[in-house]
Protein backbone atom coordinates (compact mmCIF):
# COMPACT_ATOMS: atom_id res chain seq x y z
CA UNK A 1 0.00 0.00 0.00
CA UNK A 2 2.71 2.20 1.06
CA UNK A 3 5.12 1.36 -2.33
CA UNK A 4 1.64 2.13 -4.33
CA UNK A 5 1.55 5.49 -2.62
CA UNK A 6 4.52 6.43 -3.18
CA UNK A 7 4.41 5.58 -6.89
CA UNK A 8 1.54 7.50 -6.98
CA UNK A 9 2.41 10.42 -5.47
CA UNK A 10 6.12 10.59 -7.93
CA UNK A 11 3.85 10.47 -10.97
CA UNK A 12 1.77 13.28 -9.51
CA UNK A 13 4.49 15.18 -8.80
CA UNK A 14 6.97 14.22 -12.01
CA UNK A 15 4.60 13.28 -14.46
CA UNK A 16 0.95 15.21 -13.97
CA UNK A 17 2.28 18.73 -12.20
CA UNK A 18 4.42 19.35 -14.49
CA UNK A 19 1.75 19.14 -17.48
CA UNK A 20 -0.80 20.45 -15.16
CA UNK A 21 1.81 23.67 -14.54
CA UNK A 22 1.60 24.60 -18.13
CA UNK A 23 -2.18 25.17 -17.78
CA UNK A 24 -2.17 26.93 -14.43
CA UNK A 25 0.63 29.18 -16.46
CA UNK A 26 -1.92 30.14 -18.84
CA UNK A 27 -2.76 34.41 -18.18
CA UNK A 28 -6.48 33.66 -18.28
CA UNK A 29 -6.02 30.83 -15.83
CA UNK A 30 -3.61 32.94 -13.47
CA UNK A 31 -6.60 36.25 -13.86
CA UNK A 32 -9.07 33.82 -12.08
CA UNK A 33 -6.89 32.26 -9.49
CA UNK A 34 -5.77 36.05 -8.73
CA UNK A 35 -9.03 37.76 -8.68
CA UNK A 36 -10.54 34.98 -6.11
CA UNK A 37 -7.12 35.38 -3.67
CA UNK A 38 -7.56 39.39 -3.90
CA UNK A 39 -10.67 39.00 -2.78
CA UNK A 40 -10.35 37.08 -0.02
CA UNK A 41 -10.16 39.50 2.85
CA UNK A 42 -13.98 40.18 1.84
CA UNK A 43 -14.69 36.21 1.98
CA UNK A 44 -12.86 35.86 5.21
CA UNK A 45 -14.86 39.05 6.80
CA UNK A 46 -18.07 37.59 5.38
CA UNK A 47 -17.44 34.35 6.65
CA UNK A 48 -16.61 35.23 9.51
CA UNK A 49 -20.13 37.46 9.97
CA UNK A 50 -22.37 33.98 8.98
CA UNK A 51 -20.50 31.95 11.71
CA UNK A 52 -21.42 34.71 14.08
CA UNK A 53 -25.18 34.81 12.56
CA UNK A 54 -24.65 31.08 12.85
CA UNK A 55 -23.49 30.90 16.36
CA UNK A 56 -26.65 33.75 17.55
CA UNK A 57 -29.32 30.97 16.97
CA UNK A 58 -28.31 29.60 20.36
CA UNK A 59 -29.85 31.74 22.64
CA UNK A 60 -27.17 31.89 25.30
CA UNK A 61 -25.50 33.53 22.02
CA UNK A 62 -27.84 36.23 20.87
CA UNK A 63 -25.61 38.92 22.66
CA UNK A 64 -23.03 38.65 20.20
CA UNK A 65 -22.75 41.69 18.07
CA UNK A 66 -24.26 41.44 14.43
CA UNK A 67 -24.66 43.16 11.42
CA UNK A 68 -25.73 42.12 8.21
CA UNK A 69 -24.54 44.85 6.32
CA UNK A 70 -21.17 43.81 6.97
CA UNK A 71 -22.12 40.48 5.43
CA UNK A 72 -23.93 41.67 2.27
CA UNK A 73 -21.34 44.25 1.55
CA UNK A 74 -18.63 42.25 1.77
CA UNK A 75 -18.53 38.59 0.57
CA UNK A 76 -22.26 39.87 -0.34
CA UNK A 77 -20.70 41.74 -3.60
CA UNK A 78 -18.58 39.02 -5.06
CA UNK A 79 -20.02 38.73 -8.14
CA UNK A 80 -19.04 42.72 -8.82
CA UNK A 81 -15.76 42.30 -7.47
CA UNK A 82 -14.79 39.77 -9.80
CA UNK A 83 -16.40 41.09 -12.74
CA UNK A 84 -14.29 43.68 -12.58
CA UNK A 85 -10.86 41.80 -11.80
CA UNK A 86 -10.94 38.95 -14.30
CA UNK A 87 -10.24 41.80 -17.21
CA UNK A 88 -8.37 44.07 -15.62
CA UNK A 89 -5.87 40.96 -14.74
CA UNK A 90 -6.04 39.79 -17.89
CA UNK A 91 -5.04 42.59 -19.60
CA UNK A 92 -2.17 43.24 -17.29
CA UNK A 93 -0.37 39.97 -17.68
CA UNK A 94 -0.99 40.69 -21.79
CA UNK A 95 0.97 43.89 -21.04
CA UNK A 96 -1.48 46.38 -21.80
CA UNK A 97 -1.26 48.05 -17.78
CA UNK A 98 -2.46 51.51 -18.82
CA UNK A 99 -5.37 50.10 -20.39
CA UNK A 100 -6.38 47.06 -17.54
CA UNK A 101 -8.69 49.49 -15.95
CA UNK A 102 -10.72 50.12 -18.47
CA UNK A 103 -11.35 46.61 -19.40
CA UNK A 104 -12.67 46.40 -15.30
CA UNK A 105 -15.01 49.03 -15.65
CA UNK A 106 -16.22 48.12 -18.77
CA UNK A 107 -16.75 44.38 -17.79
CA UNK A 108 -18.53 46.12 -14.76
CA UNK A 109 -21.28 48.49 -17.03
CA UNK A 110 -21.82 45.33 -19.14
CA UNK A 111 -22.64 42.99 -15.47
CA UNK A 112 -25.08 45.75 -14.25
CA UNK A 113 -26.99 46.10 -17.55
CA UNK A 114 -27.29 42.33 -17.58
CA UNK A 115 -28.31 42.35 -14.05
CA UNK A 116 -31.71 44.30 -15.28
CA UNK A 117 -32.23 47.20 -13.10
CA UNK A 118 -35.32 49.20 -12.75
CA UNK A 119 -34.94 52.56 -13.80
CA UNK A 120 -37.47 54.81 -12.21
CA UNK A 121 -37.33 58.69 -11.62
CA UNK A 122 -35.28 58.24 -8.27
CA UNK A 123 -32.90 56.09 -10.18
CA UNK A 124 -31.99 52.36 -9.91
CA UNK A 125 -34.13 50.72 -7.80
CA UNK A 126 -34.21 47.34 -8.19
CA UNK A 127 -31.46 44.46 -9.95
CA UNK A 128 -33.22 40.92 -11.39
CA UNK A 129 -29.59 39.70 -11.50
CA UNK A 130 -26.92 39.08 -8.66
CA UNK A 131 -24.04 41.21 -6.91
CA UNK A 132 -23.39 38.24 -4.68
CA UNK A 133 -21.29 34.88 -5.32
CA UNK A 134 -24.46 33.57 -6.97
CA UNK A 135 -24.30 35.19 -9.87
CA UNK A 136 -20.50 34.62 -10.32
CA UNK A 137 -20.70 32.46 -13.45
CA UNK A 138 -22.15 35.64 -15.17
CA UNK A 139 -19.35 37.71 -13.63
CA UNK A 140 -16.50 35.04 -15.08
CA UNK A 141 -18.52 34.99 -18.76
CA UNK A 142 -18.59 38.57 -18.77
CA UNK A 143 -15.07 39.72 -17.35
CA UNK A 144 -13.57 36.84 -19.76
CA UNK A 145 -15.66 37.95 -22.91
CA UNK A 146 -14.84 41.73 -22.34
CA UNK A 147 -10.94 40.67 -21.96
CA UNK A 148 -11.33 39.00 -25.21
CA UNK A 149 -13.17 41.98 -26.79
CA UNK A 150 -10.72 44.88 -26.03
CA UNK A 151 -7.29 42.69 -26.95
CA UNK A 152 -7.79 42.53 -30.88
CA UNK A 153 -8.79 46.19 -30.43
CA UNK A 154 -5.57 47.42 -28.52
CA UNK A 155 -2.93 44.60 -30.13
CA UNK A 156 -4.58 46.16 -33.91
CA UNK A 157 -4.16 49.96 -32.44
CA UNK A 158 -6.50 52.54 -34.63
CA UNK A 159 -4.43 55.45 -33.03
CA UNK A 160 -0.77 54.96 -32.30
CA UNK A 161 0.86 56.13 -29.66
CA UNK A 162 4.52 57.36 -31.26
CA UNK A 163 4.59 61.01 -28.94
CA UNK A 164 2.29 63.42 -31.66
CA UNK A 165 -0.43 62.32 -29.60
CA UNK A 166 -0.67 61.84 -26.08
CA UNK A 167 -1.23 58.43 -24.67
CA UNK A 168 -4.00 58.87 -22.72
CA UNK A 169 -5.75 60.77 -25.64
CA UNK A 170 -4.30 57.13 -28.03
CA UNK A 171 -6.30 54.59 -25.14
CA UNK A 172 -9.31 56.93 -25.30
CA UNK A 173 -9.79 56.20 -29.35
CA UNK A 174 -8.77 52.34 -29.04
CA UNK A 175 -11.07 51.61 -26.51
CA UNK A 176 -13.75 53.05 -28.00
CA UNK A 177 -14.90 51.04 -30.00
CA UNK A 178 -14.66 47.78 -27.95
CA UNK A 179 -15.95 49.55 -24.82
CA UNK A 180 -19.21 49.92 -26.73
CA UNK A 181 -18.69 46.48 -28.42
CA UNK A 182 -19.52 44.90 -24.97
CA UNK A 183 -21.60 47.91 -23.80
CA UNK A 184 -24.13 47.56 -26.82
CA UNK A 185 -23.95 43.30 -26.89
CA UNK A 186 -24.74 43.83 -22.86
CA UNK A 187 -27.59 46.15 -23.83
CA UNK A 188 -29.16 44.12 -26.81
CA UNK A 189 -29.20 41.25 -24.50
CA UNK A 190 -31.64 42.60 -22.08
CA UNK A 191 -33.37 45.01 -23.84
CA UNK A 192 -33.67 44.06 -27.37
CA UNK A 193 -33.89 40.05 -26.66
CA UNK A 194 -35.35 40.36 -23.37
CA UNK A 195 -32.40 37.94 -21.55
CA UNK A 196 -32.59 37.45 -18.01
CA UNK A 197 -29.08 35.63 -18.69
CA UNK A 198 -28.56 34.72 -14.71
CA UNK A 199 -32.05 32.97 -15.35
CA UNK A 200 -30.98 31.38 -18.48
CA UNK A 201 -27.90 30.13 -17.02
CA UNK A 202 -29.68 28.71 -14.27
CA UNK A 203 -32.33 27.27 -16.46
CA UNK A 204 -29.79 25.42 -18.33
CA UNK A 205 -28.55 23.03 -15.29
CA UNK A 206 -32.07 22.33 -14.88
CA UNK A 207 -32.73 20.01 -16.43
CA UNK A 208 -29.54 17.81 -15.47
CA UNK A 209 -31.19 18.29 -11.62
CA UNK A 210 -35.01 17.40 -12.48
CA UNK A 211 -34.36 13.57 -11.97
CA UNK A 212 -34.66 14.29 -7.83
CA UNK A 213 -34.38 11.77 -5.56
CA UNK A 214 -32.77 9.12 -7.35
CA UNK A 215 -29.33 8.00 -7.13
CA UNK A 216 -27.93 9.93 -10.15
CA UNK A 217 -30.71 12.70 -8.95
CA UNK A 218 -28.60 12.95 -5.90
CA UNK A 219 -25.11 12.52 -7.43
CA UNK A 220 -25.72 15.35 -9.97
CA UNK A 221 -27.20 17.55 -7.46
CA UNK A 222 -23.78 17.48 -5.54
CA UNK A 223 -21.49 17.47 -8.35
CA UNK A 224 -22.63 20.04 -10.08
CA UNK A 225 -22.31 22.51 -6.77
CA UNK A 226 -18.45 21.10 -6.37
CA UNK A 227 -17.76 21.34 -10.24
CA UNK A 228 -19.15 24.69 -9.90
CA UNK A 229 -16.44 25.43 -6.97
CA UNK A 230 -13.99 23.68 -8.29
CA UNK A 231 -13.92 26.62 -11.79
CA UNK A 232 -14.13 29.60 -8.69
CA UNK A 233 -18.27 29.67 -9.18
CA UNK A 234 -20.17 30.09 -5.68
CA UNK A 235 -22.43 26.45 -5.25
CA UNK A 236 -25.11 28.35 -4.59
CA UNK A 237 -25.41 29.52 -7.93
CA UNK A 238 -28.20 26.78 -8.70
CA UNK A 239 -29.55 26.92 -5.38
CA UNK A 240 -33.07 27.75 -6.83
CA UNK A 241 -33.18 24.64 -8.80
CA UNK A 242 -31.44 22.22 -5.94
CA UNK A 243 -33.06 23.96 -2.72
CA UNK A 244 -37.30 22.68 -3.74
CA UNK A 245 -35.66 19.42 -4.51
CA UNK A 246 -34.35 19.14 -1.10
CA UNK A 247 -36.78 21.19 0.83
CA UNK A 248 -39.24 18.61 -1.34
CA UNK A 249 -37.48 15.60 0.08
CA UNK A 250 -37.55 16.09 3.59
CA UNK A 251 -41.14 16.94 3.63
CA UNK A 252 -41.69 13.91 2.39
CA UNK A 253 -39.99 11.48 4.68
CA UNK A 254 -41.99 13.53 7.42
CA UNK A 255 -45.17 13.02 6.10
CA UNK A 256 -44.47 9.29 5.20
CA UNK A 257 -43.21 8.80 8.82
CA UNK A 258 -45.95 10.75 10.05
CA UNK A 259 -48.28 8.44 8.39
CA UNK A 260 -46.33 4.92 9.88
CA UNK A 261 -44.26 4.29 6.87
CA UNK A 262 -40.40 4.86 6.44
CA UNK A 263 -37.89 7.71 5.18
CA UNK A 264 -36.81 7.44 1.91
CA UNK A 265 -35.95 10.20 0.07
CA UNK A 266 -32.00 11.05 0.94
CA UNK A 267 -31.45 14.12 -1.41
CA UNK A 268 -32.06 16.85 1.14
CA UNK A 269 -30.42 19.24 2.95
CA UNK A 270 -30.08 16.79 6.02
CA UNK A 271 -28.07 14.45 4.30
CA UNK A 272 -25.76 17.02 2.71
CA UNK A 273 -24.92 19.96 4.72
CA UNK A 274 -25.93 18.06 8.13
CA UNK A 275 -24.59 14.55 7.86
CA UNK A 276 -21.90 13.41 5.74
CA UNK A 277 -21.25 15.16 2.60
CA UNK A 278 -20.38 18.55 4.16
CA UNK A 279 -17.47 17.34 6.57
CA UNK A 280 -14.93 20.98 6.38
CA UNK A 281 -17.43 22.24 3.58
CA UNK A 282 -18.75 21.11 0.87
CA UNK A 283 -16.46 18.61 -1.53
CA UNK A 284 -15.49 17.09 2.43
CA UNK A 285 -12.71 19.65 2.28
CA UNK A 286 -11.40 19.82 5.86
CA UNK A 287 -8.42 17.38 5.20
CA UNK A 288 -7.10 19.55 3.34
CA UNK A 289 -7.30 22.44 6.15
CA UNK A 290 -5.50 19.64 8.49
CA UNK A 291 -3.17 19.00 5.94
CA UNK A 292 -2.39 22.95 5.61
CA UNK A 293 -2.10 23.19 9.40
CA UNK A 294 0.83 20.73 9.44
CA UNK A 295 2.28 21.71 6.06
CA UNK A 296 6.37 22.34 5.80
CA UNK A 297 4.93 25.00 3.40
CA UNK A 298 5.08 28.20 5.23
CA UNK A 299 2.28 29.61 3.00
CA UNK A 300 0.38 26.93 3.14
CA UNK A 301 0.28 26.69 6.66
CA UNK A 302 -0.54 30.48 7.46
CA UNK A 303 -3.52 29.70 5.09
CA UNK A 304 -4.31 26.84 7.18
CA UNK A 305 -4.39 28.60 10.15
CA UNK A 306 -6.55 31.52 8.68
CA UNK A 307 -9.13 28.80 7.26
CA UNK A 308 -9.50 26.22 10.72
CA UNK A 309 -11.78 28.10 12.28
CA UNK A 310 -14.11 28.40 9.61
CA UNK A 311 -14.03 24.89 8.54
CA UNK A 312 -14.81 23.66 11.70
CA UNK A 313 -17.89 24.73 11.17
CA UNK A 314 -18.36 24.11 7.91
CA UNK A 315 -17.25 27.44 5.92
CA UNK A 316 -15.18 26.37 3.43
CA UNK A 317 -15.24 29.26 0.97
CA UNK A 318 -12.03 30.64 2.52
CA UNK A 319 -10.32 27.14 1.72
CA UNK A 320 -11.69 26.79 -1.80
CA UNK A 321 -10.49 30.35 -2.62
CA UNK A 322 -7.24 30.66 -0.26
CA UNK A 323 -5.24 27.73 -1.01
CA UNK A 324 -6.66 27.90 -3.33
CA UNK A 325 -8.75 24.92 -4.76
CA UNK A 326 -10.82 26.80 -7.35
CA UNK A 327 -8.82 26.69 -10.43
CA UNK A 328 -5.73 24.89 -8.79
CA UNK A 329 -5.67 21.70 -11.39
CA UNK A 330 -3.52 19.61 -8.37
CA UNK A 331 -6.43 20.17 -5.68
CA UNK A 332 -9.19 20.36 -8.21
CA UNK A 333 -9.22 16.97 -9.24
CA UNK A 334 -9.47 15.08 -6.12
CA UNK A 335 -11.99 18.01 -5.36
CA UNK A 336 -13.97 16.68 -8.42
CA UNK A 337 -13.25 13.01 -7.62
CA UNK A 338 -14.85 13.02 -3.98
CA UNK A 339 -17.70 15.03 -5.71
CA UNK A 340 -18.46 11.25 -6.87
CA UNK A 341 -16.99 9.07 -4.40
CA UNK A 342 -18.12 10.95 -1.47
CA UNK A 343 -22.11 10.83 -2.07
CA UNK A 344 -21.91 7.38 -3.94
CA UNK A 345 -21.05 6.03 -0.58
CA UNK A 346 -23.54 8.01 1.18
CA UNK A 347 -26.22 7.08 -0.73
CA UNK A 348 -25.64 3.41 -0.78
CA UNK A 349 -25.05 3.41 3.07
CA UNK A 350 -28.50 4.97 3.43
CA UNK A 351 -30.44 3.16 0.86
CA UNK A 352 -29.43 -0.40 1.97
CA UNK A 353 -30.72 1.14 5.45
CA UNK A 354 -26.88 0.68 7.10
CA UNK A 355 -27.78 4.31 8.40
CA UNK A 356 -31.51 5.91 9.36
CA UNK A 357 -32.19 8.41 6.71
CA UNK A 358 -32.65 11.78 7.94
CA UNK A 359 -36.79 12.12 8.62
CA UNK A 360 -37.12 15.60 10.40
CA UNK A 361 -36.14 19.21 9.54
CA UNK A 362 -32.76 19.83 10.95
CA UNK A 363 -31.14 22.12 9.70
CA UNK A 364 -27.68 22.97 11.91
CA UNK A 365 -25.04 23.00 9.60
CA UNK A 366 -23.42 25.82 11.89
CA UNK A 367 -22.27 23.08 14.30
CA UNK A 368 -18.63 21.88 14.39
CA UNK A 369 -18.23 19.26 11.82
CA UNK A 370 -19.17 16.17 13.05
CA UNK A 371 -22.27 16.75 16.05
CA UNK A 372 -24.41 16.27 13.79
CA UNK A 373 -23.87 13.08 12.43
CA UNK A 374 -25.55 11.82 14.73
CA UNK A 375 -28.74 13.89 15.69
CA UNK A 376 -29.25 14.58 11.86
CA UNK A 377 -30.39 10.79 11.55
CA UNK A 378 -30.66 9.63 15.40
CA UNK A 379 -28.31 6.71 15.04
CA UNK A 380 -25.01 6.02 16.47
CA UNK A 381 -23.85 4.62 13.08
CA UNK A 382 -24.39 8.19 11.76
CA UNK A 383 -20.75 8.94 13.05
CA UNK A 384 -19.30 5.56 12.22
CA UNK A 385 -20.75 7.09 8.28
CA UNK A 386 -19.17 10.44 8.83
CA UNK A 387 -15.82 8.84 9.81
CA UNK A 388 -15.44 6.28 6.92
CA UNK A 389 -16.64 9.14 4.38
CA UNK A 390 -13.98 11.12 6.48
CA UNK A 391 -11.21 8.56 5.96
CA UNK A 392 -12.05 8.02 2.27
CA UNK A 393 -11.98 11.82 1.08
CA UNK A 394 -8.56 12.28 3.28
CA UNK A 395 -6.82 9.46 0.92
CA UNK A 396 -8.08 10.34 -1.97
CA UNK A 397 -6.45 14.22 -1.25
CA UNK A 398 -3.43 12.94 0.10
CA UNK A 399 -1.41 12.13 -2.85
CA UNK A 400 -2.50 15.38 -5.03
CA UNK A 401 -1.88 17.46 -1.58
CA UNK A 402 1.85 15.81 -1.22
CA UNK A 403 2.38 16.83 -4.65
CA UNK A 404 1.42 20.34 -4.20
CA UNK A 405 2.79 21.11 -1.05
CA UNK A 406 6.44 20.04 -2.72
CA UNK A 407 5.49 21.91 -5.68
CA UNK A 408 5.04 24.72 -2.85
CA UNK A 409 8.25 24.33 -1.06
CA UNK A 410 9.99 24.23 -4.07
CA UNK A 411 8.44 27.97 -4.95
CA UNK A 412 9.09 29.01 -1.48
CA UNK A 413 13.06 28.01 -1.95
CA UNK A 414 13.49 29.89 -5.38
CA UNK A 415 12.05 32.74 -3.82
CA UNK A 416 14.37 32.49 -0.19
CA UNK A 417 17.28 32.17 -2.87
CA UNK A 418 16.62 35.27 -5.03
CA UNK A 419 16.15 37.83 -1.54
Amino acid sequence: MKNSMTKMIDWMTNVLSPKLSKITQNPWIQAMQEAFQIIMPFILLGSIMSLIGNLRKVEALTWIPYSDTISNFTFGLMGLMVVFLIPYLVLKKKGFDSQSPIAGFTALSAYLILCMPTVTETGLTAFSGSFSASGLFVSIIVGMLSAAILLPFLRHKFVKDDGVIPTYIANWFNTLLPVAGVVILATLTTEYFGINLFAFLANMLAPILTLGQSYIGFLLCYFVMIFLFAFGVNAWAVAAVVVPIWNMGIQANIDAVAAGGSAVAINTTEVIFNGWLNIGGLGCTLPLVIFALVSKSKRLKQVGRAVAVPALFNINEPTIYGLPIAWNPLLMIPFIINGVIAPTIVYFSLHSGLCNIPSQLYQMSFLPTGINAYFVSNDFRGIVLWIVVFAVTTLVYYPFWKAYEKQELEQEKKESQTL
